[in-house]
């Protein structure tokens, strides 16, 4: 039998560089939902700083606090493999607590001391949210950081832009790319704030009322990085909004990302060829040999867009119509959030990699803009400005000219003065009085594209003014980010030196 060739062995090339995307993409997050699933690094980080608070307070002796936190390293040298398993919602709180695994070695009237005057799940699920909210953050820095350098020398790069699916006006492939850019840097401050609501500590709250032993609130948050407290004690039981400001500003990221992944997918088809997909990110099918499915991994994205979406309308109604308490719902908002951070991270590496190994096709792309009427508009603007006509009648003026040139199949590169000036007698009685060369430039793509010199419009030294601006943005968001790094890890840092000075 001869051996396949052509498209056919084309398309399984496609599909084995497309596979291995998915694969590497998949797995990443198969990792990463693995990992925040599982709470015993949490628990035992919240334990730790509890034990050594209730020392440093007076609740416990220093005796006493050294024999659990002794005990908790062994369990934790002893059972490695605790680590990376994960437990469903619908696990009892005792199968998790340290305190049950600690008994068997302490007793239960030492080990008991880890539940002095705190309820059992806080501050687990705040921990492990704040912690995927740094990880997106990451993502989105990277993101947002990889979009300046394409946006930079994609400024020049003339294309239709598109309202209602019609051509509107003449764009950049470099606007387009920056008016994709400026919402994930707005949803990149929401995360950021959901950031601050979701790291205080709720540690010291007892079960709604607070606690008669005199434990130090504020030296726990310290010790275990959080910005402070959520004061009102029974606020630290009740409330959800952490989870619900996360996953508006995790939606606020995957909105614009769903509906870019359609206009990257659709310029990739065959009919429009506006840019090249990488055959990583793109499919083919089993039957039929010449498909290259442009844009898979984007199909992948607008799947997961739906499920953030859907794990947000989760967190918001699992607590809708609870007692303001300490309720399992409410606990429960934990997990769709978590889950969600995951997801959001992955599916902006994955476009990350589309964008920065994607070809546009700059020949088609101004061909499409020259042969377009995606300039009419600036064509009546000039006639406003030489004849002193009204916009509207200059408006109508433009429009019979599109019309005309539909008519007798002439693109707008060809439109001449004697065009024009037909279409301003239908509308005016007189001709419009311009010249050839005026109406070539007033339909030009490349003269539309400099003279929108607006602020915020597409004319390249302006597109390269909000880079600039955007960088500076992007940077000020790093050093904060880099903040929130470095006073985490001075946390853990400060429980270490604390922890074995008890120990020691």
């Amino acid at each position: 039998m001869p051996t396949v060739e052509g498209k056919r062995a084309r398309s399984l090339r496609v599909l084995e560089a497309f596979s291995e995307t998915i694969r590497e993409s998949e797995r990443q997050l198969e990792k990463d939902l693995k990992m925040v699933r599982d709470v015993s690094r949490e628990r035992n980080y919240s334990e730790k700083a509890w034990i050594v608070m209730l020392a440093h307070s007076g609740i416990i002796t220093a005796d006493d606090a050294a024999k659990i936190l002794r005990a908790i390293l062994e369990y934790e040298r002893d059972n490695p493999e605790e680590e990376g398993s994960s437990y469903l919602p619908s696990d009892s709180f005792s199968v998790w607590s340290l305190e049950k695994k600690l008994t068997g070695k302490l007793g239960a009237d030492l080990a008991g001391n880890l539940n002095i005057g705190k309820t059992l799940p806080e501050p687990i699920a705040r921990i492990k949210i704040r912690d995927g909210c740094v990880s997106v953050i990451d993502a989105l820095l990277d993101l947002l950081g990889a979009l300046h350098p394409l946006i930079s020398s994609y400024r020049h790069m003339v294309m239709p832009g598109y309202t209602h699916l019609a051509q509107a006006q003449i764009t950049t492939f470099g606007h387009y790319l920056l008016s994709f850019h400026d919402p994930l840097l707005r949803a990149l401050l929401e995360l950021e704030s959901a950031y601050g609501n979701t790291n205080l500590s709720t540690l010291g709250c007892g079960a709604l009322a607070g606690t008669s032993w005199p434990v130090d609130r504020q030296l726990v948050a310290e010790l275990l990085g959080f910005d402070g407290i959520v004061e009102n004690t029974n606020d630290c039981v009740a409330s959800a909004d952490y989870g619900v400001s996360t996953m508006s500003a995790l939606v606020n990221i995957m909105l614009p990302i769903s509906r870019v992944t359609l206009d990257l997918q659709f310029w990739g088809s065959e009919e429009v060829n506006m840019i090249g997909v990488p055959e990583s990110y793109s499919d083919t099918s089993s039957m039929m040999p010449q498909k290259k499915n442009f844009g898979g991994q984007l199909e992948r994205i607008r799947l997961d867009s739906a499920t953030i979406i859907s794990r947000f309308q989760e967190v918001a109604t699992l607590t809708k119509n609870e007692p303001f308490a300490d309720m399992l719902p409410v606990i429960r908002v934990r997990f769709p959030a978590a889950d969600a951070l995951c997801v959001v991270k992955k599916c902006l590496r994955v476009l990350q990699g589309f964008l920065t190994t994607v070809i546009p096709n700059q020949e088609k792309m101004e061909s499409l803009s020259r042969e377009g009427f995606a300039t009419a508009a600036e064509l009546a603007n000039i006639m406003v400005r030489k004849n002193r006509i009204s916009y509207r009648q200059a408006h109508h003026i433009s429009g019979t000219v599109v019309r005309i040139a539909a008519e007798r199949n002439i693109t707008a590169d060809r439109v001449d003065a004697a065009l024009l000036d037909e279409a301003a007698e239908r509308v005016l009685g007189k001709p419009a009085g311009f010249s050839d060369a005026e109406v070539h430039e007033a339909l030009d793509p490349r003269h539309f594209v400099e003279s929108h010199t607006v602020r915020g419009g597409v004319a390249p030294a302006e597109v390269e003014r909000m880079v600039k601006d955007r960088i500076a943005r992007i940077e000020d968001a790093s050093e904060r980010q880099r903040e929130r790094k470095e006073k985490l890890t001075g946390a853990k840092k400060m429980l270490e030196e604390r922890f074995d000075m008890l120990v020691s």
